[in-house]
């Protein structure tokens, strides 16, 4: 008898530790985004890190970024640990970027300074994205957050550029599998790139996740937070679509105003979209789609 309570013991051991990245995302049911700042008012390993929710973390930020033994803190908790990275833009604040060739490099975002378009088609921006998702898994991060996808719709031949970006989308994610088994492949906004590229099949095959700013509360630009509720309708309907896929949709709007947060967690009771309150500059306080304001 002790034998068989081994065994079962040992054999639910093995299940629990057999869950993909996959599955744990599927079963995600909040997710943190936090770029700056680690240790005010955030720290990794602290009660904020716990199971079923996926966070989204800059692995270099001023040098500052989460580090191995902390990531694993965090894994163990049951969280996941997405790396963030941009493939639309450079930025000046990186370290390829003294070296980089700068031909690749467009206007600069006027939304944020040392931000500079890129041309990501060209085989030396994508080695620099391939050595920092090499870099991504070293550190023990379990997936990457794909930033500025929706760089396409800067340029004029838009179907062209789609295909490109969702060539460099499925480039990525295979560069990931020869270092490692399971690897997440998160994209940001460009929701509807999917009805831009001849590639469809493709880019649903080569992604897990969709996430989406200001989907809810849209409007000037330059307003850091706190717009007014204007529903954006061509990126909740192509939303729809990720879900049909089977892939994780999640929702990040930038609110202080406690009436817009309330609307915002109505809006989020109606559906499976699972969604995050935060600043504009993801360096403060984060309201969490467990918290009593969305339940």
């Amino acid at each position: 008898m002790t034998l068989i309570v081994s065994l079962l013991i040992l054999l639910a051991g093995l299940s629990s530790c057999s869950t993909s990245l996959e599955e744990k995302l599927n079963q995600t049911t909040s997710w943190g985004y936090q770029l700056q700042s680690y240790a005010k008012p955030l720290s990794l390993g602290s009660s904020l890190y716990r199971d079923k929710r996926m966070w989204v973390l800059d692995p270099d930020f001023d040098g500052q970024g989460p580090q191995g033994a902390e990531l694993s803190k965090l894994k163990k908790k049951g969280a996941l640990a997405i790396g963030y990275l941009s493939i639309g833009e450079a930025e000046s604040y990186r370290d390829y970027f003294a070296k980089m060739d700068k031909s690749m490099l467009l206007k600069e975002n006027p939304q944020w300074k040392g931000n500079f378009k890129v041309k990501y088609w060209m085989t030396g921006w994508q080695k620099i994205i391939f050595k920092k998702v090499d870099a991504l898994i070293d550190q023990g991060f379990q997936g990457v957050y794909l930033d500025i996808v929706d760089g396409f719709y800067y340029f004029k031949d838009k179907k062209l550029r789609a295909n490109q970006m969702v060539s460099f989308i499925a480039s990525i994610r295979e560069r990931a599998l020869l270092k490692t088994d399971e690897f997440l492949i998160i994209q940001q906004n460009a929701p509807t790139l999917y009805q831009y590229t001849d590639q469809v099949e493709l880019l649903f095959s080569s992604v897990d996740g969709l996430a989406l700013e200001d989907a809810f509360f849209f409007g000037d630009s330059a307003k850091q937070e706190d717009n007014a509720f204007l529903p954006q309708d061509y990126a909740l309907e192509a939303a729809k679509v990720y879900l049909e896929r089977k892939k994780k949709v999640f929702s990040v709007e930038y609110l202080k105003d406690q009436k817009l947060i309330k609307k915002y967690a109505q809006e989020m009771k109606k559906g499976a979209i699972v969604p995050l309150v935060a600043n504009r500059r993801l360096d403060g306080p984060l309201i969490f789609a467990d918290s009593k304001t969305f339940r």
